[in-house]
């Protein structure tokens, strides 16, 4: 099963980010926080990476909210700074159309 911490995401310039964060519920609190929705956190539809997994599409829809009000580059400041896993990719998209 596959989170939200995982996969691709369209920022708000049009660039491309790959969140690869493989230990989800360590890196929720910092994640959330990160990218300015602090509310998640201890949100108890979201506590656990069991309950994200099971509404993916709600939360893939919410990250793709988030992630697309940001550019690239705020999006890794932001992650980066709070020692998430996170990195641009360098395609016009991620399946290459």
């Amino acid at each position: 099963p596959i989170g939200p911490l995982l996969g691709t995401y369209r920022t708000g310039d049009g660039r491309w980010i790959q969140l690869n964060m493989m230990e989800p519920d360590r890196y929720w609190r910092p994640a959330c926080v990160a990218l300015g929705r602090p509310d998640l956190v201890d949100d108890p539809r979201y506590d656990t990476h069991d309950k994200r997994v099971a509404i993916g599409p709600e939360m893939r829809a919410l990250f793709e909210e988030i992630l697309g009000g940001l550019t690239l580059a705020e999006a890794l400041g932001r992650l980066k700074a709070a020692d998430c896993i996170a990195s641009a990719m360098n395609c016009s998209s991620p399946r290459g159309s």
